[in-house]
C-alpha cells in the first residue's frame, strides 16, 4: 500500500500569533492550508496538491471581508473567481482557463450595477463588448478581435442621444467618424486590473 508522511505544519508571527498552518505530505504542501495576518485575521486560505495551488482559494483584505475567490488546477488559475468590494458587493467575474481571462466577464459599479461586459479569449478580448453608465443607460457598443477594437464601435452620451458611431480596424480609427458636436468620450476599455 501507499506509505506516506503526513506533517502538521504551523508557523507563528512574533506576537505570538498564528501566521499559517497546514499540512505537508511526503515533504510537499498538501490539503488545506490558512494563512493569517498579524491582526489575527485570515489573509487567505486555500488548498495544495504536491505543492502545488489546486482546488478552492479564498483571499481576503485586511478587515477579513472576502476580496476574491475561485479555483486553481495545477497552480494555475481554472474556473469561475469572483472579486468583491469591501462593502460585500460583486465587483468583477468571470473565468479563467491555464492563468489566462477565458469566456464571458462582467464589472460592476458597489452598487452592483453592471457598467462593462465582454468575453474574452485566451486572455484577449474578443467579439461584443458594452459598457453602461452607472445608471443602467448604454454608454459604448462595440468588436474585438485577438484583443483589438474591429469593426463598429457606437457610443451614447448619458440621456441617450448618440455620441460617435465609427469603425476601427486592427486597434486603430478607419474610415469617416460621426461624432456629435460636443464629443466628449472615447470607447471604454475594460477596467480589469
Amino acid at each position: 500500500g501507499d506509505v506516506y508522511k503526513r506533517q502538521t505544519y504551523k508557523e507563528w508571527f512574533e506576537n505570538g500569533k498564528l501566521s499559517a498552518e497546514g499540512n505537508y505530505k511526503n515533504g510537499k504542501k498538501d490539503g488545506k492550508w490558512m494563512y493569517l495576518l498579524e491582526n489575527g485575521n485570515t489573509d487567505f486560505i486555500g488548498h495544495f496538491k504536491d505543492d502545488l495551488r489546486h482546488g478552492l482559494w479564498t483571499f481576503y483584505d485586511s478587515k477579513a471581508n472576502k476580496s476574491y475567490e475561485g479555483n486553481y488546477e495545477n497552480d494555475k488559475k481554472n474556473g469561475e473567481w469572483t472579486y468583491w468590494y469591501p462593502n460585500g458587493m460583486v465587483w468583477k467575474q468571470g473565468s479563467y482557463k491555464d492563468n489566462l481571462k477565458h469566456g464571458l466577464w462582467s464589472f460592476y459599479t458597489e452598487e452592483s450595477q453592471l457598467v462593462m461586459q465582454g468575453k474574452f479569449e485566451n486572455g484577449k478580448e474578443e467579439g461584443l463588448w458594452q459598457s453602461w453608465y452607472d445608471s443602467g443607460e448604454q454608454k459604448d457598443k462595440g468588436y474585438y478581435t485577438n484583443g483589438l477594437m474591429n469593426g463598429k464601435w457606437e457610443g451614447w452620451f448619458l440621456n441617450g442621444n448618440k455620441d460617435y458611431v465609427g469603425e476601427y480596424k486592427n486597434g486603430l480609427k478607419d474610415g469617416i467618424w460621426e461624432l456629435s458636436l460636443i464629443h466628449i468620450s472615447e470607447p471604454t476599455r475594460p477596467l480589469y486590473i
